[in-house]
């Protein structure tokens, strides 16, 4: 085939490329238009053990801890409190399913990652939820002394 051939070919049928482009586009602005939009809101904690001299070992320990208050901060409990406080019409198994917490690599730093409908919902979760577990988690270590 000669590249006439082919130029003809696409003039014939270009018609349909741009009626599927078309289709295909007003489909995807629809879609777009009838969906919830999302929005995340992220807030970054400290962790910190207490009086320390900044060792070698301390800067470990903080990074275990850390994991594993990464894995509490999503207890039932706190998720409860932060509903209560922020007045919210969930429950707390649909807060623990917007909510994502987890460590930075390599620190001392918890990331509360929220995602919600309502972006100022979203930013007062992502605050109050490491606020409720800091809390939570003086009165726990109080309670042990």
């Amino acid at each position: 085939m000669e590249l006439v051939t082919y130029f003809n070919l696409l003039r014939r049928w270009a018609w349909l490329i741009v009626l599927g482009a078309g289709v295909a586009g007003g489909i995807a602005f629809l879609v777009s238009r009838t969906q919830t939009p999302i929005y995340q809101a992220t807030s970054t904690s400290l962790v910190s053990l207490g009086v320390s001299n900044n060792s070698y070992s301390d800067v470990l320990q903080a990074q275990r801890a850390t994991e594993s208050y990464a894995q509490r901060m999503k207890n039932y409990n706190v998720l409860e409190t932060t509903i209560t406080q922020l007045n919210l019409p969930i429950t707390a198994g649909q807060l623990a399913g917007m909510v994502s917490v987890s460590p930075v690599a390599n620190s001392n730093l918890l990331r509360v990652h929220v995602e919600h409908p309502d972006p100022v919902v979203a930013s007062q979760i992502a605050n109050t939820l490491p606020e409720v577990f800091a809390e939570r988690d003086k009165v726990q270590q109080q309670a042990r002394f």
